[in-house]
């Protein structure tokens, strides 16, 4: 399972890091079962699980900007 939040779902499906909406399309068609985190309405992908957080304070822009209060003690020695 890829678990994603609603922002990256969405770029995910934005044609233009693509070379066409065509190539957009399979890449998506190769994803395992997603599991999407929507922090705001957004198109969800067929078959996926959604995932009913409510984490509004959790926030990955402020993780990799040196939250470390909001990344896994695990994870640390690599930011």
């Amino acid at each position: 399972v890829l678990v994603l939040g609603a922002d990256k779902w969405s770029q995910l499906l934005d044609a233009s890091f693509y070379e066409s909406e065509l190539a957009r399309d399979a890449a998506v068609a190769t994803l395992p079962q997603l599991a999407v985190a929507p922090r705001h309405d957004c198109s969800m992908p067929p078959h996926c699980v959604v995932l009913d957080v409510d984490l509004p304070h959790v926030s990955s822009t402020a993780a990799r900007a040196d939250r470390r209060d909001l990344v896994a003690p695990e994870a640390v020695p690599y930011l």
